[in-house]
């Protein structure tokens, strides 16, 4: 059987765990936003649990050779695993209209949102580019997880106080870490990441918590 895309409105691609190792060519290691549920939709379709599938934040309708449409619609991160395994030459491009993947059958496997996940962090590395109750703003209440994304999460909430005479500096850059711009707004870096920024970082998501914060309405930090 082949599927094909009939629409995609949102950021739908083919992900599968990611390549790791390549960050000091400037790769990120990208891979699924929420890579358990990757991995449940995998295993509950006989496939091999680091097998690419479809990623979809949005809407996407896919056709099978006998006419009938499979219409995925998703308010947090889902996965549509394909028996035979999505085909690997469209991995992480975002799928268009009239895309083709083959296989036999699906399954989607989705993550009910959690209104608030608590994740813990580590503190730093630039503990002194912020005001000294920048720390602890950040883990005093909530943020909501204002816009998703696979680069990173931006967050709406308190403020985090920078030093008025802070200049930020171009380093390397890793998943999950809490960088502030100037706004004071926070933004969580996802898997497609870029390996370099300059916005100071006041701490780094756990990576066994990173993948919560893509389903949830808001997060709470704790140490």
């Amino acid at each position: 059987m082949t599927l094909v895309v009939v629409s995609s409105a949102g950021p739908n691609s083919i992900q599968d765990l990611g390549r790791h190792g390549h960050m000091h060519e400037g790769v990120p290691p990208g891979g699924a936003a929420v890579p358990s549920l990757l991995v449940a939709a995998n295993r509950a379709i006989g496939n091999r649990e680091d097998a690419p599938a479809i990623e979809v934040l949005g809407r996407l309708v896919l056709r099978d050779d006998r006419g009938e449409d499979h219409v995925i619609e998703a308010a947090t991160w889902s996965y549509v695993a394909v028996r035979g395994e999505v085909m690997r030459p469209l991995l992480t491009t975002l799928l268009r209209k009239g895309d083709e993947i083959d296989g036999t059958t699906i399954h989607v496997a989705r993550a009910q949102r959690e209104p608030t996940a608590t994740v813990r962090v580590i503190p730093g590395p630039d503990l002194d580019a912020f005001a000294g109750d920048a720390l602890a703003t950040l883990l005093a209440t909530p943020y909501e997880v204002a816009m998703p994304a696979r680069i990173g999460a931006r967050l709406r909430g308190t403020s985090l106080p920078r030093r008025p005479d802070l200049r930020e500096r171009s380093r390397p850059m890793v998943r999950g870490a809490i960088e502030v711009p100037g706004d004071g707004q926070p933004i969580i870096l996802g898997p497609d990441h870029p390996t370099t920024g300059g916005y100071p970082i006041l701490a780094v998501v756990a990576s066994e918590d990173l993948e919560r914060v893509f389903g949830a309405s808001r997060v709470r930090f704790t140490t």
